[in-house]
């Protein structure tokens, strides 16, 4: 339970951190991925669409409950 208010300190830069999304790819912002801290499938916040080395597109960003950075590998078709 002591985890909840540092939580809700992260919300509070998430707020700053979801308006550039909105602004640059908002259909990003709402991108679902595994967050390896939460145990459980989290909205992206602050999506950037990357290209990884080996050609591969991937999107990266926080997750939007605990701020903790996450990765997700696209699909070549996209």
């Amino acid at each position: 339970m002591n985890e909840m208010p540092g939580m809700e300190n992260t919300g509070g830069s998430e707020e700053a951190g979801s308006a550039t999304p909105s602004a640059g790819a908002g259909a990003e912002s709402g991108e679902m991925a595994y967050c390896v801290k939460c145990r459980k499938k989290t909205a992206m916040v602050e999506t950037q669409k990357v290209t990884m080395k080996n050609g591969r597109p991937a999107l990266s960003g926080k997750c939007g409950v605990c701020g903790t950075g996450m990765y997700k590998i696209l699909s070549q078709k996209a």
